[in-house]
């Protein structure tokens, strides 16, 4: 019996097991460790890569909460930027700006504002309060113990801000993030700014002569010429602000472009891709050397810390802001549109503008003072004047009330008004005593405006005056216009006046071989408008009249006598006071001895030297003829006296002679200087020539046979001062607003300050107004 399965001669061999499993171990070992090794570096680029969407998620976390504050609180245009600096600094660098966005709420006494800081802060600032004043919090208040140091600009102290924190789902944080938000708009734009259209230099619209319909001053900051034209609605393929003069950035520039850093930037505006790149395309070479932070080279800092890449647009709604003084019904509110305005009838649109002014701000009328007219409806005429596309005066149907308004546009106004007298003696008619006068007015049209003008213009003949009481045809009294056809006065007028609305019209007044008045911008111009011959029935030709007898022609008291101005028949000017005469002897320009033939040129030069005669008060309004509509003395207060003809200056800019300013010889010199630079809203002056200044004296300007003619002007020739850039009303007539900034070209009536505020007291003069009465504004 076998017990054994193996054959029982068999002999057992070596084997190989061991070295096979220590092979396979060795290689599992080797293939773990891979494992181990890709799964630990996977492990970290995982981590890694969530590491860094984090950062990017709390960076566009801060991005979008910057954007989101923008977004919600700058929809409109109700808000402010403020800006605030960190008080502590303890470098020589500049203290960085922090900015706030600023909002209001409530009106009146109950206004308020709330702040929302621009950067990243611990704690946001109080809870706006009743009444407070604008003022920036302080930023140490808001960015917490711990403040994080952000470097932004290099020429700024670092930004001490906080960090906002990001939390999971668990409450730890996770991320977190800073920001600090700069004013790009603050600088200029090296993607638009400037041009080089002038040979290669910088061309500057708005004060070239020529053609003014294109190139008179445009009307909003900046724009083009060609863009501000009659159609184009500023929005040609020419950039809007290339106007902007790029050069003056260059320190080293002087008054005109001779700098090459414009003409660089402008070539090589397309590598403008970051703030950074700014310095590049200005062709500002490395090394970039800084000394606290400022660029070392002046060119280079100047470019650095004025200029952009670009500055992105964005839309706001136009809403009127919450700023003290605004009513709260229009708080919040749409603005009114403006330009919707020119489409409707100017007496509409007048009543419109000046109903929301007086809604929006209640108070604002008490700025008036003692003018005469209605001040809403008189800026509102401005307003739609200066931007309608027509030429004419927008103007109230009724004249000198409480409700008139007057407009200025592109027609002139009265700059110098003479009445010369001539008395031609006592002579026999028909056995009548008869006395003769000859008075001629004339008129000194000025376009004050930017516009070329033409027209038709005619003026008044208003003269109450006091004839002698002598003889039986005349027993005293006045003779007016009203009484052209009574008993004992005839009159003959070259040529005949025609009567409207009251008064007694010239016929056009009109340049040699024209039909109308044309004047260009800043013209003046001498006319002469009529001759008005009278003749005085005294009383029988056997009545003595002793030849040393005077007697006076003088106004009995303040309106008796004045003139308008009629332009294309609305009444657009007017002076209360035509003759200055006066009752005492010393000043007996007006007093005629009937033996003796005189002449006398005796008038006024309106808006410019008024007073009150008892006390010596006078003021001069710098010849400012806009505001003689508005220059009227309550009874008892004339208008002061001018002397003519040393005074008079025909075609050409006022000029009043006096011995008050002298020249360096201590000659006398110019007093009463028509000088629109020192017009409370500015304006250029016109050149007058050595030739306009002739002094005459006293006894020159009694007996001297001047004649005012314009004809026989030899002393005054004609000068014409055609220049637009140099009127001082710029009328835009292009049909609508470009920017709420033409508002600042509009006249302003009110500002010369009120003369007199109660007539029976002199001591205080200056103070205040007489409601009742129209009143002289200085």
């Amino acid at each position: 019996m076998q017990l054994s399965k193996s054959p029982p001669n068999h002999k057992s061999a070596a084997g190989f097991t061991l070295p096979a499993i220590l092979v396979v171990v060795g290689a599992l070992l080797i293939l773990a460790v891979g494992i181990l090794l890709v799964v630990g570096i996977e492990r970290n680029t995982a981590h890694s890569f969530a590491d860094r969407e984090r950062a990017n998620l709390a960076a566009r976390a801060g991005l979008e909460e910057v954007k989101g504050i923008l977004v919600k609180e700058a929809a409109n245009d109700d808000f402010l930027i403020l800006q605030g600096t960190d008080p502590v600094t303890n470098s020589k660098k500049d203290p960085i700006p922090y900015l706030y966005l600023a909002r209001g709420s409530g009106a009146g006494t109950t206004l308020k504002y709330k702040y929302l800081p621009l950067f990243s802060t611990a704690t946001m600032p109080p809870a706006p309060s009743t009444g407070g004043n604008l003022e920036a919090p302080k930023p140490k208040d808001l960015i917490g113990s711990n403040p994080y140091e952000l470097t932004t600009l290099p020429w700024c102290d670092p930004g001490k801000v906080a960090w906002v924190q990001i939390p999971d789902s668990n409450g730890k944080i996770v991320s977190r993030y800073a920001y600090w938000v700069e004013d790009l708009q603050s600088r200029v734009d090296a993607t638009t700014a400037g041009n080089t259209k002038d040979a290669g230099a910088h061309k500057r619209y708005g004060w070239k002569t020529g053609d003014i319909s294109k190139f008179a001053r445009f009307p909003a900051p900046g724009l083009n010429a060609e863009d501000s034209k009659p159609g184009s609605n500023g929005r040609d393929a020419e950039p809007p602000l290339d106007q902007v003069a790029l050069y003056t950035v260059d320190p080293a520039a002087g008054a005109k472009d001779n700098s090459d850093l414009d003409k660089t930037i402008i070539d090589n505006r397309k590598a403008l891709v970051s703030p950074d790149s700014v310095l590049a395309v200005a062709g500002i070479v490395p090394p970039l050397t800084r000394e606290n932070g400022h660029l070392v080279d002046p060119k280079a800092r100047a470019v650095e810390e004025n200029l952009t890449a670009s500055v992105q647009p964005y839309d706001e709604q136009p809403l009127v802001p919450f700023a003290k003084g605004i009513d709260a019904s229009v708080v919040g509110k749409p603005k009114l549109n403006l330009n919707s305005l020119l489409a409707k009838p100017p007496a509409d649109a007048v009543d419109e503008m000046a109903a929301w002014i007086s809604k929006g701000l209640p108070t604002f009328e008490s700025r008036k003072g003692g003018f005469p007219d209605n001040y809403l409806k008189t800026l509102a005429a401005n307003a739609i004047d200066y931007a309608d596309t027509d030429k004419e005066a927008t103007v109230s149907q009724q004249q000198m009330t409480k409700e008139s308004y007057r407009g200025l546009d592109a027609y002139p106004l009265m700059s110098e008004v003479i009445l010369h007298i001539k008395y031609l003696g006592v002579s026999n008619v028909k056995g009548r005593k008869i006395m003769k006068w000859e008075m001629i007015l004339f008129v000194e049209l000025w376009n004050h405006t930017s516009q070329k003008i033409a027209g038709n213009a005619s003026v008044t003949y208003e003269n109450k005056l006091r004839p002698p009481a002598i003889g039986t045809g005349v027993t005293g009294g006045s003779f007016d216009s009203d009484e052209l056809l009574g008993d004992s006065l005839q009159v003959a007028a070259t040529p005949a006046l025609s009567k409207s609305g009251g008064y007694y019209w010239s016929g056009p007044l009109a340049q040699p071989d024209l039909s109308e008045v044309r004047l260009e911008p800043n013209q003046y111009q001498f006319y002469r408008a009529v001759t008005i011959n009278y003749t005085i029935d005294v009383g029988p030709s056997s009545i003595f009249i002793d030849g040393g007898y005077s007697f006076e022609i003088a106004e009995l008291k303040l309106g008796s006598s004045g003139i308008s101005l009629k332009w294309n028949d609305r009444i657009v000017d007017r002076s209360d006071k035509l003759l200055r005469g006066s009752t005492d002897p010393a000043n007996a320009e007006f007093d005629f001895t009937v033996g003796t033939k005189k002449q006398v040129g005796q008038a006024q030069i309106p808006a410019h030297s008024y007073g009150i005669p008892s006390v010596g008060l006078y003021k001069d309004v710098m010849g400012d003829s806009r505001q003689s509509l508005y220059l009227l003395g309550p009874d008892g207060f004339p208008l002061s006296n001018n002397a003519y003809p040393r005074n008079v200056s025909p075609n050409r800019r006022n000029i009043r002679n006096s011995t008050i300013y002298k020249n360096g010889a201590g000659s006398a010199s110019v007093f009463g200087r028509v000088l629109p630079s020192d017009w409370p809203d500015g304006g250029h002056d016109t050149v007058v020539p050595s030739s306009a200044l002739p002094i005459l004296t006293k006894s020159q300007s009694d007996a001297a046979a001047i004649d005012y003619d314009p004809a026989n002007l030899t002393i005054y020739p004609a000068v014409t001062n055609a220049l637009e850039g140099e009127a001082p009303t710029f009328i835009s007539n292009r049909g609508r607003f470009y920017s709420a900034t033409e508002l600042g070209r509009i006249f302003d009536p009110i500002m010369y300050e009120p003369k007199y505020d109660n007539a029976d007291d002199t001591k205080s003069i200056l103070k205040g107004i007489i409601p009742t009465s129209r009143v002289s504004w200085p």
